[in-house]
C-alpha cells in the first residue's frame, strides 16, 4: 500500500478517534472508513492478485476494480478439501496465492 493512502487512511481514523468516542469492535475497523478511501485501500491491496492471473491482464481499470471489489479474500481451503467435483457446475473462481491444487479427473471422465 503506498505511503500517501496509508496517509489518507491514518489521517481520518485520527480525525475519527478525536471528535467522537467511537470503539471499534473485532474487525469493523474499516466499516466507518470513507467509501473513496475502502476503494482505494481494496484496489491497493488486491489490485496485484487480479493483475497476475493472465486472463485479466490488460483490462481496463473499471474492469479491475470491479473484480478486486468481488475478490472475497482470506478463503483458505485445508489440506485435502475437495473444492470442485466432476460434472459440477462451478460458481466461482480460485486464485491460488500460497500453496497447490491438484486436479484429479476420474477414470469415467477420462478421454
Amino acid at each position: 500500500v503506498k505511503k500517501q493512502l496509508q496517509i489518507e487512511i491514518l489521517n481520518y481514523y485520527l480525525y475519527l478517534t478525536s471528535t467522537t468516542a467511537h470503539k471499534y469492535e473485532s474487525g469493523d475497523e474499516l466499516k466507518d472508513l470513507p467509501v473513496i478511501l475502502r476503494i482505494k485501500l481494496e484496489l491497493a491491496l488486491k489490485k496485484d492478485t487480479v493483475t497476475s492471473v493472465p486472463l485479466f491482464q490488460g483490462l481496463h481499470a473499471a474492469c479491475i476494480l470491479s473484480l478486486v471489489h468481488h475478490i472475497n479474500s482470506g478463503i483458505i481451503a485445508l489440506p485435502s478439501e475437495n473444492l470442485y467435483s466432476a460434472g459440477s457446475m462451478g460458481d466461482r473462481m480460485f486464485i491460488i496465492e500460497k500453496g497447490s491444487v491438484v486436479l484429479t479427473v476420474p477414470k469415467q471422465m477420462d478421454h
